[in-house]
């Protein structure tokens, strides 16, 4: 039983990291957003993709490049990759 409260704290952990990331994309992109949305087809585009980057290092303090963004452009992907990123060097 003490194994689920590390876990349930790692899930919380990443389901508020979605959720503010998600926050993040609204502003940039003007529309509401879900876990399963794609940045593009809600009409992302590489100037919002670098706000986005830079509200992600601004408020999260993750710095993460342009490019994970245009290789993981649904949500939940690119928080997953965050979330990778957040365990290693952040930078890639």
């Amino acid at each position: 039983m003490t194994n689920a409260a590390p876990a349930e704290n790692a899930e919380n952990a990443g389901n508020a990291g979605t959720a503010a990331i998600a926050e993040i994309w609204q502003e940039v992109l003007g529309v509401p957003v879900t876990e399963d949305d794609d940045f593009f087809a809600l009409g992302g585009q590489s100037l919002a993709a670098m706000e986005v980057v830079a509200a992600v290092r601004r408020r999260l303090g993750i710095t993460v490049r342009v490019r994970v963004l245009l290789e993981h452009p649904v949500l939940a992907d690119f928080t997953a990759r965050l979330a990778e990123l957040g365990q290693s060097d952040g930078t890639r």
